[in-house]
């Protein structure tokens, strides 16, 4: 796992180093504590066969971009030249 959090300035004092810490700490605990788990579950339940398509709810934009992507690079690639 790979993670950055981007500030919309540099932390210059104690106070907003606190601040952004804490945050990256949030971040990390909800996707050991969170994520990785549903995900276990998720992955469990796509050997069921129960689904033939996922839909990502509207609070995951980066993963609709990513998916996005990856299918115009496809279609691109097949595209004839």
């Amino acid at each position: 796992m790979y993670v950055s959090l981007y500030t919309p300035e540099p932390a210059k004092t104690d106070s907003a180093r606190r601040h952004w810490d804490r945050n990256m700490d949030l971040l990390v605990a909800t996707v050991e504590k969170e994520d990785f788990p549903l995900a276990e579950g998720v992955q469990r339940g796509f050997y069921s066969d129960a689904q033939d398509e996922i839909l990502f709810g509207r609070n995951e934009p980066g993963l609709q971009h990513f998916h996005k992507s990856v299918k115009e690079a496809l279609a691109e690639a097949a595209a004839p030249q």
